[in-house]
């Protein structure tokens, strides 16, 4: 990835960039993006919708997550005119796989790779870390206008 080029230094807020709101809001900020990958942050909060009552993340989530990695490098690597978000949704996964779990306080870098472009749609392959340790990956496929 390269150094930030959308008239900001990395890492800057996401949350102008995708179209979600807190509560459902979970990334926290672009650490890096160019044409064909972006990262992102997140720092696990005790009060978010996907952190179960031992403090643990559910699963599930990192679909969410990478998603919304995706919708952030979508939005940074095909500006549209106006402003906010691209119009977009995920319509597909495949291979989600859980290899650990993220806790309240772990911060995550979420990378989303771009694979393959079939007009309207978009492949991507999803990464959670926590550091190097990759806590779940998937095959991610978008619809976007």
């Amino acid at each position: 990835m390269t150094d930030c080029t959308h008239d900001m230094a990395c890492p800057f807020p996401a949350a102008a960039f995708i179209p979600h709101e807190k509560p459902m809001l979970a990334i926290e900020e672009v650490l890096a993006y160019s044409p064909t990958s972006g990262a992102v942050r997140l720092t696990v909060p005790a009060e978010a919708w996907f952190v179960r009552a031992d403090g643990s993340w559910d699963p599930i989530s990192g679909i969410e997550m990478m998603a919304q990695a995706a919708a952030a490098h979508e939005r940074l690597t095909r500006p549209h005119p106006g402003s906010g978000p691209v119009k977009g949704l995920l319509v597909g996964v495949r291979k989600y796989t859980v290899k650990g779990r993220a806790r309240v306080g772990d911060v995550l870098a979420i990378h989303a790779i771009r694979t393959a472009d079939f007009g309207n749609f978009a492949i991507m392959e999803g990464r959670i870390l926590r550091g190097e340790e990759c806590l779940a990956e998937a095959e991610l496929k978008f619809w976007h206008e």
